[in-house]
């Protein structure tokens, strides 16, 4: 069985293609062992994040207040904040295909407006469904 190198370049000497190994690529016991303990530490966050992938999946038209002034809204950066005020996207789906608008924005959005509506007593998602256990659970 032969093998035959493509040299690259001029020189016989320079790198050929399929003879580059890195055996530093290779995942060893450590990798492993750091994989699973990483897992195990943040599985709650994840599990939250999995359950807030799923509201959103279910619920793209869910609306966002037309008054909203995200420049009062906490841990949004100054061009989010510009390009959510310029924009007024209508709902959570419209405000995430924005450029520049961050996924965990996103998420504080949703909280947001699901927060202050249950504080004031009223429904935002009642026009679209919003599973009331998940939100029960983001709420949590």
């Amino acid at each position: 069985h032969t093998h035959t190198h493509t040299h690259i370049g001029s020189d016989r000497n320079s790198t050929t293609v399929g003879s580059y190994y890195d055996a530093s690529l290779i995942p060893t016991e450590s990798h492993y062992r750091d994989y699973i303990e990483t897992e195990c530490r943040y599985s709650r966050y994840l599990e939250r994040q999995a359950k807030e992938m799923n509201v959103f999946r279910k619920e793209n038209n869910f609306f966002l207040p037309a008054d909203l002034d995200y420049s009062t809204l906490p841990s949004l950066s100054a061009e989010e904040i510009q390009k959510l005020n310029e924009a007024k996207p209508a709902t959570i789906y419209a405000a995430s295909r924005i450029s520049g608008v961050t996924p965990a924005t996103i998420v504080f959005l949703y909280r947001y407006v699901i927060r202050a509506a249950s504080s004031k007593g009223s429904r935002p998602d009642a026009d679209v469904g919003v599973d009331d256990e998940l939100v029960g659970e983001l709420n949590a």
